[in-house]
């Protein structure tokens, strides 16, 4: 049985989107935007993050409780 691709985040894609979540206090949508770009992440998902941040996948919340 083929596991639902959103099931299993991409490693370096969620730590592209980690790291520019940690800089968006200090830049502004579209320097965020660039970063994920430019970092590979689908723009899709580059709209989730900066749209909607409270929609980010449970594990990537998880890791800002620890």
């Amino acid at each position: 049985m083929e596991k639902d691709r959103r099931s299993q985040p991409n490693q370096p894609l969620t730590e592209a989107v980690d790291a520019t979540v940690e800089l968006m206090p200090n830049i502004n949508r579209r320097q965020a935007a660039l970063v994920m770009a430019r970092d590979g992440v689908p723009p899709r998902v580059i709209r989730r993050i900066i749209d909607e941040p409270e929609h980010r996948r449970a594990t990537d919340k998880d890791d800002d409780l620890t």
